[in-house]
């Protein structure tokens, strides 16, 4: 069976390919910036949760570099965006390379401190107005859920709210990562322990 028939008889697989295929730019790029860097520490926690400004945006996507990013665009009145959070707040909770951004277009800062309150490990940054960035693709339907494309833009893994077979796919993708980097850091570790003087 091709990939092409794959996804057609999976529409799983249709999420899983993007945050598949968008890890491995994000993987290669943090391992080349620490070719350059011979002392880096360990690998990025990502940005802090809670609440961020909008105008913050754009610099709390590049701290979560080296992580895998999910991006959920939604809205204050969507009832599937706001059950779907709590999903997305259990892959960052127990994924130490998952980061997650909410933008809440139509938001307040204080509706924001609430999901905050409720999802203690996801970031939530509310947007005036009735449109998302113009960063993102247009939005086709709440929730909409995105990944970095390893190109500077952004792809589309899920509209509306993610079944558990997608959840499942997205965390043994996760755990693939999480294996990869640390095998990594252990290569590494040995690398710079044999460069030492004896």
């Amino acid at each position: 069976m091709s990939l092409e028939e794959a996804q057609g008889a999976n529409p799983a697989m249709e999420a899983m390919v993007p945050l598949a295929a968008a890890m491995e730019p994000q993987v290669n790029a943090e391992t080349s910036a620490k070719d350059d860097k011979k002392e880096e520490p360990a690998a990025s926690q990502g940005p802090e949760p809670g609440v961020k400004d909008e105008k913050d945006l754009n610099k709390v996507i590049e701290e979560a570099q080296g992580q895998i990013l999910i991006i959920m665009i939604g809205s204050p009145t969507c009832v599937p965006c706001h059950k779907t959070i709590p999903i997305l707040n259990g892959l960052a909770d127990q994924n130490d390379n998952v980061t997650v951004i909410v933008v809440e277009v139509g938001g307040t800062k204080e509706e924001a401190e609430k999901i905050s309150e409720k999802n203690p490990d996801i970031i939530v940054v509310p947007v005036a107005g009735d449109d998302p960035p113009k960063i993102f693709p247009p939005v086709t339907g709440y929730p909409m859920i995105v990944t970095p494309d390893g190109k500077g833009g952004y792809v589309v893994i899920a509209v509306g709210m993610p079944n558990p077979k997608t959840v499942e796919e997205w965390e043994k993708v996760i755990k693939k990562h999480q294996e990869e980097m640390k095998k990594k850091q252990e290569e590494e570790q040995a690398k710079s322990q044999g460069d030492s003087p004896k």
